[in-house]
């Protein structure tokens, strides 16, 4: 029998309660997360892998003498509680003191987001096979191989602290990923979001099955700057190396692209991004790992850098307002934004490639790397579908290639977006984007691969 998400909500609060109850006398802060995560893999076209994993951890903080330490357990009964308090306050005691260590938050209020699914939460092993071998079919029908999963969760988190601040939130979430193989390509397609109902898993077999077969044979074209259309999934890949950026401690530290750049117009006129864990189409909850309420936060408007994203202590120190996306303190990374949302147009991907007189079609990248983090320059792979571009058609698959790009200078050179979706190595760790796909010139391929 599946909790529903109130029963997994009270069930967290009452772990953080007992937690607190036993802490008497010291500030502390518990954080109690219970996943319910499912998983079918298949591979060669069946599936070989059906597990699923239940776990609640609960993190304790506890602050003395301007001293922090936490501690996590999975163990749930009073006794371990009490065991897991009073080591916590033990390690505190042992800790450096931390300057402008601020107060645990009180008075806060949480805004509550409805994300939870009955039929993602009570989907079994049979429905997510079910769903598997209907995009096993369609691969078989183009004489493919395939491999991929489908995953199901549910999550429930709750947030309480000495000082009186509250807060609980619960979600499901799906995700289906198939990438199709020919004899010298593949194809790839992958959709997510919080209703399962919402994944048409025909649909997404169908395309990466459709870029397998067209990818056959692929032509090799030199390097050089290029027109692209990058599909979500692409530009996700990317915007995951811009917005780790937007951390408010690499920034009051000087060593971020963003240091002393609040205000300035970095990006083109048309770039519009924020951090926005309300968007419909996002996941997540309305508060931080920290207990900070979570607001819509400007990050780029029209090109010109607003705000840079800030955990409790960074907060404190740069002068700033806590915005959310910190971690359980004691912490060395600061904050970044967990829930991007870069604002995108009608157009279809077909309408982007329809408009392009000669480019490259770009599936999604990978093997992505870091050039230079102070300047934002990355280096990477296409995969998946890889194609050339002429007069508004595909006209033939192109071998993969290796890029070399500043992303600044890439959202200059936006010429059209696409339509917004939420895309990316979604997960449990990952951080969920949502994205458009894009037009943008001048995009260096560096070189060719041998496939």
């Amino acid at each position: 029998m599946v909790e529903s998400n109130q029963e997994s909500e009270v069930r967290n609060q009452e772990i953080c309660e007992k937690a607190l109850k036993f802490s008497k006398g010291v500030d502390a802060a518990v954080r109690a997360k219970t996943i319910n995560h499912s998983l079918t893999r298949f591979a060669n076209n069946m599936i070989h892998q059906n597990v699923q994993e239940i776990n609640t951890e609960i993190t304790i903080s506890v602050q003395l003498d301007n001293k922090v330490a936490k501690l996590s357990t999975n163990k749930t009964d009073d006794d371990s509680l009490k065991t897991a308090v009073k080591e916590a306050i033990e390690l505190a005691k042992v800790q450096m003191p931390i300057v402008d260590l601020p107060d645990l938050p009180s008075g806060l209020i949480y805004n509550k987001i409805s994300r939870f699914d009955t039929e993602t939460a009570e989907c079994e092993p049979n429905q997510r096979a079910v769903e598997t071998g209907k995009a096993v079919e369609i691969a078989k029908k183009h004489g493919l191989n395939s491999a991929g999963f489908v995953e199901t969760m549910t999550y429930s988190l709750a947030y309480m602290n000495s000082c009186g601040a509250s807060a609980s939130h619960s979600e499901t979430f799906a995700n289906f990923s198939m990438t199709a193989i020919g004899p010298n390509s593949s194809g790839w397609a992958q959709s997510a979001s919080s209703r399962i109902g919402r994944i048409d898993f025909v649909q997404k077999a169908e395309i990466a099955s459709k870029k397998a077969v067209d990818g056959i044979n692929p032509q090799e074209i030199p390097p050089g700057k290029y027109t692209v259309v990058l599909e979500p999934h692409a530009v996700s890949d990317i915007l995951q190396y811009l917005i780790w950026a937007f951390n408010g401690l690499e920034a009051y530290e000087k060593r971020s692209y963003f240091t002393d750049k609040i205000g300035s117009k970095l990006f083109g006129e048309n770039i519009q991004l924020y951090d926005n864990v309300y968007n419909q189409l996002q996941i997540g909850a309305p508060f931080g790992d920290d207990g900070i309420p979570r607001e819509t936060l400007p990050l780029v408007e029209k090109g010109v850098v607003k705000n840079l994203a800030y955990d409790i202590l960074t907060a404190k120190r740069a002068g700033k307002k806590p915005t959310g996306q910190g971690m359980t303190p004691p912490h060395s990374l600061g904050a970044f934004p967990s829930n991007a949302v870069m604002q995108g147009a009608n157009n279809s991907t077909e309408q982007l490639i329809h408009s392009t007189e000669s480019g490259v079609l770009v599936t999604h990248f990978w093997y992505i790397r870091y050039i230079d983090y102070t300047k934002l320059t990355i280096t990477g792979m296409t995969r998946d579908g890889t194609f050339l571009i002429n007069n508004g058609k595909i006209k033939y698959p192109i071998r993969n290639m290796r890029f070399n790009i500043s992303i600044p200078e890439l959202l200059n050179n936006i010429e059209l977006f696409g339509i917004e979706a939420l895309a990316g190595n979604i997960g449990i760790e990952a951080v969920p984007v949502v994205v458009p796909a894009l037009k943008a010139r001048n995009f260096n391929f560096v070189s060719s691969t041998s496939h």
